[in-house]
């Protein structure tokens, strides 16, 4: 189970993520970890990575199949990253979830800079239908929220969270603003849902200068 939220401010996009990973088996779903980083910064550059859905792609951890992407990118604009997610990982991902009853999704966020200056975040995914396995690329709004476990607090996308909190504030305050938001929303969840998600919250900055741990995951890689 996973819980992400990106919240795009003024000078920056803050990236959040529990750290609570599972296994699909063939009883179904088990906690295999609270300390699963799902959040990848790109080693330079104003870029990220966050990952929600199978925790594994053809038996490897689904973060040597980001690690490959992360470094194999130049000065792409975040757009174009998102679309060679979806190229580059298509087949193996297609195949992992065809391998397996259990296996229905597999999703990206891609967050970077954009060529006017600003930022971006796009959702690359694949899911199970009756029509087989489906794929998109999703552009996003100031604030995003998603995994398996967001459901308590997407109201929020729409609406403020209080007086003081809205995602209609974002683009008017800097990234603490954006972190103190994602921390309010994050808490709620693991208010409600503390058995389905949760283990070791991280937490990203992905600015003009590039990108820095706000919280750092529980077992950062590389």
């Amino acid at each position: 189970m996973t819980l992400l939220i990106s919240a795009k401010s003024q000078d920056g996009v803050v990236v959040t993520a529990d750290g609570r990973g599972n296994v699909t088996s063939s009883s179904g779903h088990s906690v295999a970890s609270d300390s699963l980083q799902k959040i990848f910064p790109c080693s330079f550059g104003a870029l990220a990575v966050a990952h929600h859905g199978e925790n594994e792609v053809r038996g490897e951890p689904v973060s040597v199949y980001i690690e490959r992407l992360l470094g194999s990118i130049g000065s792409e604009d975040v757009d174009m990253v998102a679309c060679r997610c979806l190229c580059e990982l298509d087949d193996d991902i297609t195949h992992t979830l065809s391998e397996n009853a259990f296996r229905k999704y597999c999703g990206f966020w891609v967050i970077g800079a954009t060529v006017s200056n600003g930022f971006a975040v796009y959702e690359v995914d694949w899911f199970k239908t009756e029509h087989g396995i489906q794929r998109k690329i999703t552009p996003h709004g100031p604030l995003v929220i998603g995994g398996d476990c967001a459901a308590p607090i997407k109201v929020y996308l729409g609406q403020p969270i209080n007086a003081a909190y809205s995602h209609e504030k974002l683009s008017t305050n800097d990234y603490r603003y954006a972190a103190d938001l994602s921390d309010i929303l994050y808490d709620m969840v693991m208010d409600t849902s503390p058995t389905t998600c949760g283990g070791h919250k991280h937490q990203l900055l992905v600015s003009e200068s590039g990108t820095s741990w706000i919280i750092e995951p529980a077992q950062p890689c590389g």
